[in-house]
């Protein structure tokens, strides 16, 4: 691209997508935010997997020919509340632990510049759902203040309270730390497990053993309850697409953990898991199903915890909701919201409508319709 002072962009094709790896990465960087779902190789392998129903739909804003800020979206067609819309959302679909603005710290004004953009391409959306962002994300702190002073309606609300542990002072620590009762389930697992055969706990990092360890874990999954629904590993083609295209990325080469627990060398559960600096986050785990009584998940947790802790690793986010299997591991949690966006148009107006009608009827939370939340502890388990 041409040198200029300052423009924006927004990138709307895949072969004009991957010509940003070197800016998009450069930018990741300087934001100083590690987490491997913001790097282009995780996007790129996301959208080959994910991104045929959709249109891509990155604004970008430039200093001379330094990307400054961009917002990983795409718009795809759905249906909310009954009406068939055009809905703006982040690059994802749940597998992505969450969705954030990539911002250089030295330009903070450039988010006006994201939304401005956003803006003048309002007739190709409808309905703004910008899920999963983090509190903790400052661009998003900035975004919230941008989009207020607009004078937009949105509406923000409480959406996923990702659990994660921390390792920081050791794995002894991490034990002393958690109930009696969640310490004589591990022991209780590895005891169950030990007198069914010879358990062992391996950990695969490396390109060339990670694709076939993948089907490995499909062969898992596949014996898992999620069999039963088709949400399983080996029912679901693109998720294992996915997947087997983050083992082969460079950009996330040795960041991408598969820990396998095996019984006589059965397999029988694994977990799948990204590292991003000094902490980890959780992607997907599974066990077989007729090992259920003897707990795999919870012993193969405790081993993959005992061992992130030599490789320098502080924190393991368990991402997803806070179920209570998750609570028993841990009390502390990280809060995001959901952002739901209306313009002028009239489809938007009638959302809007909608939206409203149904927070009336839906029982109000403590602070209102928007709730702004901090990192914080959940109540006991």
């Amino acid at each position: 691209m041409a040198a200029n002072a300052s423009r924006s962009l927004i990138i709307r094709g895949y072969p004009e997508f991957c010509k940003l790896g070197d800016a998009w990465d450069e930018l990741a960087t300087r934001t100083g935010n590690e987490a491997a779902w913001l790097t282009h190789g995780w996007l790129d392998c996301w959208w080959r997997a994910f991104g045929t129903e959709c249109q891509m739909f990155i604004p970008t804003v430039w200093e001379d020919d330094r990307l400054v800020a961009a917002a990983p979206m795409m718009v795809k067609k759905e249906k909310v509340k009954r009406i068939g819309c055009r809905v703006l959302r982040f690059m994802e679909n749940g597998l992505t632990p969450r969705s954030q603005l990539l911002l250089d710290p030295s330009f903070p004004e450039a988010v006006n510049g994201i939304w401005r953009l956003i803006l003048s391409e309002r007739k190709r959306w409808d309905l703004a759902v910008l899920a999963n962002v983090p509190h903790q994300d400052v661009p998003m702190d900035i975004w919230r203040d941008t989009l207020a002073a607009s004078g937009l309606r949105f509406v923000e609300m409480p959406d996923r309270q990702s659990p994660f542990i921390d390792l920081s002072q050791g794995y002894e620590a991490f034990l002393a730390g958690i109930s009696r009762k969640q310490r004589e389930n591990i022991k209780a697992s590895g005891s169950r497990l030990s007198r069914r055969g010879t358990v062992n706990v391996r950990v695969y990092a490396r390109s060339e053993e990670l694709l076939p360890v993948l089907e490995v874990c499909a062969g898992i999954s596949s014996k898992s309850w999620k069999a039963a629904v088709h949400s399983d590993l080996a029912s679901r083609p693109a998720h294992r697409a996915f997947y087997r295209s983050l083992a082969t990325e460079p950009s996330t080469e040795g960041r991408l953990l598969v820990f396998i627990l095996r019984l006589d060398e059965q397999p029988i559960a694994f977990n799948i898991v990204v590292r991003s600096g000094s902490y980890v986050t959780g992607l997907v785990t599974d066990y077989n199903l007729d090992y259920k009584q003897a707990s795999p998940g919870v012993y193969l947790l405790s081993r993959l915890l005992e061992e992130l802790v030599p490789l320098g690793v502080s924190r393991c986010d368990m991402a997803g909701q806070a179920y209570e299997y998750k609570l028993s591991w841990t009390k502390d949690y990280l809060p995001h919201s959901q952002f739901r966006i209306f313009h002028g148009g009239a489809k938007s107006r009638l959302l809007y409508r909608a939206e409203i009608l149904a927070m009336k009827l839906r029982r109000p939370e403590p602070g209102g319709a928007i709730r702004r939340l901090t990192q914080g502890r959940a109540g006991p388990a």
